[in-house]
């Protein structure tokens, strides 16, 4: 197998109570504003954390990065340990393809010895549709690599590959009923027979043999209700054409990559305002020339601001953040969303440290600063009232990092339902509680459209004071503030 190798860590582990040596090496060391997995003490917690957000629509902006991040892991394990405790552990969940395709893709190794983790990375192959590195891996394993029992399927989903249709015929005879209705196939005899299947499927309910001829097969269709890997997006393409919303759905929930987003928003009819701004920004070489264009099309796009932050955080790899680009603070905030990227690190440092006189007439940057530095008696006042209504805004000037100056023309608008729950934040936060006040955290985050100046402000003061979910609550307050442009 080829990768692209960033980083070499050549590591020969001892798989403890596996009792294999599997030999592995991780490719990458990555950045991450979030390491909350650290602090977990026991497998225990781990699972409660994954099974109290992954079905929160916001779990892979909070977690997938810091999971699949090789750096980061528990304090009962070790990087080798929990690389394989987790592409096991995810290989039973429906979104088991994003994650998993994010760890196989950051290490170099052979095959395993493991049949479980052989197991995980066939499934991931097939997820991938990449059945042509499926059949070579399968080949050169022994019968004691390959002992689970989907190993049938992926025989014959090979046999299939190679047009080996009496080899399947003879299997078929052989096995019995039973046999036979553990493959898990509706399409099986169809296609050796070349009969057409009039029956309607969703593909949720088909197993991986049929899901290889619904891919292969022009005499089967089948109902795409869901799309999970791209596996199942290239067989939903064989016959539908896709909108903007299911692409950026896609790209949401790390079915695809940044390049295939990119590709795919080339091929819709219409030219969407992402693809736009992409290629004006790449065409800059100025760093404040990329921001000014950000700014620009926030308020304009479909993309969710997390995504178009992991989107373009590329163009901005090389930047040094100077006070000169504090002029354009909201895409400075928008850069800083991403997980794996050091622009809050790098912005909450130069907010601190700049001094007022470059900031003065910079209401965001200087309240933002005055919060950092914890100056609560300022008596620095905003020069208007453009920003009074963004609840980041609202909540320094609870937090009295800011004042306002008194207008006629300030809006008069309805605070909604306040979100969080200060009882129970302030609980949490005098028995540091840090699992349960990220699980918290993660699920609030879920209603970030709607958060308001008093939820940042319970937040801010009830939350557990760590270095991670401080992080966290200033993104939180930037999305707020971005979503409100």
């Amino acid at each position: 197998m080829k990768y692209l190798v960033l980083f070499f860590l050549l590591i020969t582990p001892t798989m403890g109570a596996d009792e294999f040596n599997e030999e592995i090496i991780f490719q990458e060391k990555s950045f991450s504003q979030n390491n909350i997995i650290s602090s977990i003490k026991s497998e225990e917690v781990l699972l409660k954390l994954i099974n109290s957000t992954e079905n929160n629509n916001n779990f892979f902006y909070s977690l997938f990065d810091p999971l699949t991040n090789n750096t980061i892991y528990p304090e009962y394990s070790n990087e080798v340990d929990f690389f394989f405790e987790k592409i096991n552990l995810f290989n039973e969940k429906d979104y088991r393809y994003q994650i998993n395709s994010n760890l196989f893709e950051k290490v170099i190794f052979e095959n395993f010895k493991n049949t479980n983790n052989n197991k995980s990375y066939l499934a991931y192959l097939s997820d991938s549709n990449q059945f042509e590195e499926l059949c070579r891996y399968l080949f050169v394993l022994d019968n004691s690599q390959k002992k689970f029992d989907d190993i049938l399927v992926y025989n014959i989903l090979c046999l299939i590959k190679d047009k080996q249709f009496e080899q399947i015929n003879f299997i078929i005879e052989i096995y019995d009923q039973t046999d036979f209705n553990k493959l898990n196939t509706k399409f099986l005899l169809d296609f050796l027979s070349k009969s057409e299947n009039d029956s309607n499927y969703n593909l949720s309910e088909l197993g991986l043999i049929d899901k290889y001829i619904a891919l292969i097969s022009d005499l089967i269709t089948v109902n795409v209700d869901e799309i999970s890997n791209i596996l199942e997006l290239e067989i939903y393409l064989k016959s539908n054409k896709i909108d903007l919303y299911q692409v950026n759905y896609l790209f949401k929930n790390r079915v695809i990559n940044k390049s295939q987003y990119i590709s795919m928003l080339k091929k819709l009819k219409d030219k969407p305002n992402e693809l736009v701004m992409y290629e004006e920004m790449q065409k800059q070489i100025n760093y404040n020339k990329k921001l000014e264009i950000l700014e620009t099309y926030i308020p304009s796009l479909q993309l969710d601001l997390y995504d178009v932050s992991r989107l373009i955080n590329d163009q901005f790899s090389e930047m040094r953040i100077t006070s000169r680009n504090l002029n354009y603070i909201n895409g400075l905030m928008l850069l800083s969303l991403y997980e794996n990227s050091s622009f809050l690190e790098n912005l909450l440092i130069l907010l601190k440290d700049v001094p007022n006189g470059l900031i003065e007439n910079n209401d965001i940057a200087t309240a933002l600063k005055n919060y950092l530095i914890q100056n609560f008696d300022n008596k620095y006042y905003a020069d208007n009232n453009e920003y009074i209504n963004s609840p980041l805004m609202k909540f320094l000037f609870l937090n009295r990092n800011i004042n306002f100056i008194e207008s006629e023309d300030l809006k008069i608008t309805q605070t909604d339902t306040i979100s969080v729950n200060p009882v129970y934040l302030a609980s949490l936060a005098e028995n540091l509680n840090l699992i349960d006040s990220y699980i918290y955290y993660i699920n609030l985050s879920e209603k970030f459209y709607s958060i308001n100046e008093f939820d940042l402000y319970f937040l801010n003061n009830y939350i557990i004071d760590n270095q991670f979910l401080n992080n966290e609550l200033i993104k939180l307050a930037f999305r707020a503030h971005l979503i409100n442009l």
